[in-house]
């Protein structure tokens, strides 16, 4: 049932992602918890840095939402705390009309994403180290992003090109069909776009 195919990935909201308090037990690292008891087939975490409060960042530090700072600091917490860089993703609202808080401009996210990799700064906050393998970055929702013609899609594919050092792996598998192309269809899953198709 669980093949090298098979991909575990976590969401977890900031609050559920205090590594300060792991000792504790504390509910505030509720997710973190699990990411690290799963770590060894995890394939990526990324937190929503979004909707969220001030929270405790790396080094103890109180980092606020809507800026690099944020992404960086809390990202830097969850890879020090034990995983992967390239386990660790940024998540973020494609636009502000996507989440009631934490929107951020893609060209923020950018400076975050390429100051993790680089081990810069990202205003206030540099990471102890570089982590050339951040794993990139997810959108809620590309349903939004559609609504701004994917300005934050374009801009991502722009940055996740930019960073330095990373091997990005071939996911390219002749046997998946390639889903971006109009004529690959699912015999098992039903035209929406067909008028006769029902619920």
């Amino acid at each position: 049932h669980f093949g090298d195919d098979f991909i575990i990935t976590m969401a977890p909201e900031t609050f559920y992602i205090q590594a300060d308090r792991l000792a504790s037990n504390d509910i505030t690292t509720a997710y973190l918890r699990l990411a690290l008891e799963i770590k060894d087939i995890l394939t990526i975490c990324y937190p929503q840095f979004y909707n969220s409060g001030g929270m405790n960042g790396y080094g103890g530090t109180v980092v606020n939402p809507g800026n690099a700072d944020f992404l960086t600091s809390l990202s830097t917490l969850i890879i020090e705390a034990g995983l992967r860089p390239d386990q660790v993703a940024l998540g973020v609202p494609s636009t502000s009309q996507a989440a009631g808080s934490g929107y951020v401009a893609p060209s923020v996210v950018r400076e975050a994403v390429l100051a993790l990799a680089n081990g810069t700064s990202s205003g206030n906050f540099t990471a102890p180290k570089a982590y050339p393998t951040i794993r990139g970055v997810m959108t809620w929702s590309i349903n939004w992003d559609a609504t701004n013609d994917y300005a934050w899609a374009k801009a991502m594919d722009a940055a996740m090109n930019e960073l330095a050092g990373v091997d990005v792996p071939d996911v390219t598998d002749p046997d998946v069909p390639d889903v971006t192309d109009p004529d690959v269809t699912d015999p098992d899953v039903p035209d929406v776009t067909d008028p006769d198709v029902t619920d």
